[in-house]
């Protein structure tokens, strides 16, 4: 074979061939669009103006946020103090950084740039800056849709020319990530459709109410044709019928129908209030709303018996597995997130303090509640005592040791019965006597002289 032959083979085997572009729109350079770039603004409002979405999504971020713990490197404890270290120095918290990043929730994705400062003959991060959604482009390569070095555009609308962002600066995370697609794909696209339907029910629930919430009001009078001089204008006359109307229209919803009821002394003068076609409306109303609500918190995957305050029971089963499906989102979610700060803020920070290196640290999810340790406290008891767990085994004891969040340490081996005889033996001339007369075998000494 050939040199040319042989270049070509590498050339179908190492490196990307096809394309993970599915739209080839450019804004300028290489700064390709987002697909759901439009809806990202109903988003944000979808968050911003929707109790019910909002709720869900705080619910969500802070499930998340319930299980970031402190960086941890068992390989190298020297790492884990500096991280720590650092990220303490920081102006704010961690968690209040990764609660913008988590924006990516709602936008699909989320672009946060470090902010380097020097510390004596370390470089350490002294913020964490994330940028709102919509000014965020990222640079792909137009063969392969991979971002480029330079991957991150910021377009500020009304300050001037974008901003380039180097890859290498940016914390980028992405939700629900698909072919390639650094935009990612918003949590709230699946429910955007009962958002909409919503916001013009409620409108109509308000209009209904406003229309069939007050009843009509019917005047029966006699003698309509009455005349006598206007209250309000004496030198004027005004009838039974005029007059009755005028008063009507001073109720608070302004509508009323006057009727003649006979001539003068044949019918007493009555005002009725007219039921309307209104029976059920409230109801209907609200069942809709709240199917909407539903169906939001069930496209969210948060367990829709949460936000129920009461209004139907449900199994404590059922519970149970409306948080089974939660936990998994959440654990997906957490993963992703951990995995992105590792990659792309604390293994940058330990390689520009002390290089490249084997173990980058983790951050392992909170300490369980005290209810779940005692229950995980009595399964291991109960292993132990049938025999599934052996507590002289190190695999067993570390096992255990770690699901109750307890530091590891070896285990420490039975002492040997024939030494501890042996011991005894050379020692019973200290035993204290006990008797009338003293026994001569306590005065010598061992066979061997002295100890």
């Amino acid at each position: 074979m050939g040199d040319n032959e042989i270049k070509q083979a590498k050339g179908r085997v190492v490196g990307q061939i096809g394309s993970q572009l599915y739209t080839t729109f450019f804004l300028f350079d290489n700064a390709i669009s987002n697909p759901d770039w439009y809806r990202v603004y109903d988003y944000e409002q979808m968050v911003l103006t929707d109790e019910t979405i909002a709720a869900g999504l705080d619910f969500m971020i802070m499930s998340v946020l319930n299980k970031l713990d402190r960086y941890v490197n068992e390989t190298d404890k020297k790492l884990e103090i500096f991280v720590n270290d650092a990220l303490e120095q920081m102006q704010d918290s961690l968690p209040l950084y990764v609660r913008d990043i988590l924006s990516a929730l709602w936008a699909g994705y989320s672009a946060t740039e470090i902010v380097w400062k020097t510390s004596g003959a370390y470089i350490l991060p002294e913020y964490l800056a994330t940028y709102h959604p919509r000014t965020i482009l990222f640079n792909v390569d137009r063969e392969t849709g991979r971002l480029l070095k330079d991957g991150v555009t910021q377009f500020r609308w009304f300050a001037g020319s974008p901003v380039i962002i180097p890859t290498e600066k940016v914390i980028i995370y992405t939700h629900n990530k698909k072919f390639g697609n650094p935009y990612g794909e918003s949590q709230l696209k699946r429910i955007r459709k009962n958002w909409v339907l919503k916001d013009p029910l409620l409108k109509m629930w308000i209009n209904a109410m406003d229309k069939y919430g007050t009843p009509l009001l019917a005047a029966l009078i006699n003698d309509p044709d009455a005349e006598f001089p206007d209250p309000e204008n004496p030198e004027q006359l005004i009838s039974n019928l005029v007059y009755s109307a005028r008063l009507l229209s001073n109720v608070q919803n302004g509508t009323g129908i006057v009727l003649a009821h006979g001539e003068a002394g044949e019918k007493p003068t009555d005002i009725k209030a007219l039921a309307g076609g209104g029976q059920g409306m409230a109801e209907g109303f609200f069942n809709t709303v709240t199917y909407l609500n539903k169906m939001m918190l069930r496209g969210l995957l948060v367990p829709s018996l949460i936000f129920d305050e009461g209004q139907r029971s449900g199994s404590y089963a059922l519970g149970q597995a409306h948080f089974d499906i939660y936990q998994m989102m959440l654990d997906s979610i957490y993963k992703q997130l951990t995995e992105a700060l590792l990659e792309q803020f604390i293994r940058r920070m330990i390689e520009l303090n002390f290089g490249p290196q084997k173990d980058y640290g983790s951050f392992p999810e909170k300490e369980m509640n005290e209810t779940d340790r005692k229950l995980l406290s009595d399964i291991f008891f109960q292993m132990t005592n049938a025999g599934y767990l052996d507590p002289t085994t190190q695999e067993d004891f570390d096992h255990v040791r770690e699901s109750m969040g307890i530091p590891p340490r070896k285990v420490e081996s039975p002492p040997d019965p024939s030494q501890a005889a042996k011991l005894m033996g050379r020692y019973n001339h200290y035993v204290r006597w006990e008797g009338n007369q003293p026994d001569e075998s306590q005065n010598m000494l061992p066979e061997n002289g002295p100890v």
